[in-house]
């Protein structure tokens, strides 16, 4: 049988992505970027928990050891910043985003 050639457009699409490198967050805790299987379980996610586990993957129970008696805003840091790191940024994080309302 010859080789199978690169053809097709999932080949072009796979070369084209830009997938994220893994978040380091320490030295024993490295956050591998979703797979489709686990945004699927994030986007279905019912609390706070079921998002954490689909978002963390096999890290989950070590990240939460780690952050368990730090204080809330080192969480809320982390999470924005892995979210950032993830999925890029957020309307919010936006150059030239307009200012809320004031009336």
């Amino acid at each position: 049988m010859p080789p199978r050639k690169n053809l097709g457009r999932l080949y072009d699409l796979q070369r084209e992505t830009k997938v994220p490198e893994p978040y380091v967050l320490n030295s024993e805790i490295t956050i591998q970027p979703l797979t489709k299987a686990q945004y699927r379980a994030l986007s279905s996610a019912e609390n706070a928990e079921d998002g954490d586990r689909a978002t963390l993957g096999e890290s989950y129970d070590a990240v939460m050891a780690l952050f368990e008696d730090e204080p809330f805003q080192l969480w809320t840091a982390f999470s924005n910043d892995l979210n950032r790191h993830l999925f890029g940024l957020g309307v919010d994080d936006v150059e030239g985003k307009s200012e809320p309302s004031s009336e």
